[in-house]
């Protein structure tokens, strides 16, 4: 045999194929990710925004329990109710009209969507419950000129004016109030 294969030492070789760990530390890994978890979950049960769900949930979960459980009444009992409600109804004092809006002002406009898209037809706003589009006109003497990416472009009786994408309109005048012109 070669004297260099002789005086070398026998090596062996590990297979290497993924990552080594001492089997020593595997419970203190193990330890650790439980203890990660354990305060990341207080840490997200303190959470506000978790709070605000819970109260919104409760105060939507009895109107509809209440809806479910209806109460038989005779038939006699329910005329005699409905007619109590009509003299009732003719009685009672009517709420005054509201306040007629001066030719330059605008109603309160309550914007809740804004669709953006390349096409012009695909783009549209909604405000007060309404889908509009560009061109037509939420109020009286209100058109919407142009529907842009984080704004829209309104026409009030000749006067243009931006609102912000899902900005509510207090009311009023646009001159006083228009604080987003651009």
């Amino acid at each position: 045999m070669d004297k260099q294969t002789e005086s070398a030492p026998e090596v062996r070789k590990h297979d290497t194929r993924g990552l080594f760990i001492p089997h020593y530390l595997l419970p203190i890994y193990a330890l650790l990710f439980i203890a990660l978890g354990w305060f990341s979950r207080e840490h997200w049960l303190s959470s506000p925004i978790l709070d605000h769900t819970a109260v919104t949930i409760a105060k939507v979960v009895p109107s509809a329990v209440a809806q479910n459980h209806v109460a038989q009444v005779k038939p006699d009992v329910t005329v005699v109710a409905k007619k109590d409600a009509a003299k009732q109804n003719s009685t009672a004092v009517q709420p005054p009209q509201a306040k007629a809006l001066a030719s330059d002002e605008l109603p309160v406009l309550h914007y809740s969507a804004h669709i953006y898209a390349s096409e012009d037809e695909k783009r549209s706003i909604t405000m007060n419950g309404q889908r509009y589009k560009e061109g037509d006109s939420p109020a009286p003497n209100l058109t919407i000129e142009q529907i842009q990416q984080d704004v829209t472009i309104f026409d009030f009786n000749g006067e243009v004016f931006t609102l912000d994408a899902l900005e509510d309109w207090p009311g009023g005048n646009v001159d006083v109030a228009n604080s987003t012109e651009r």
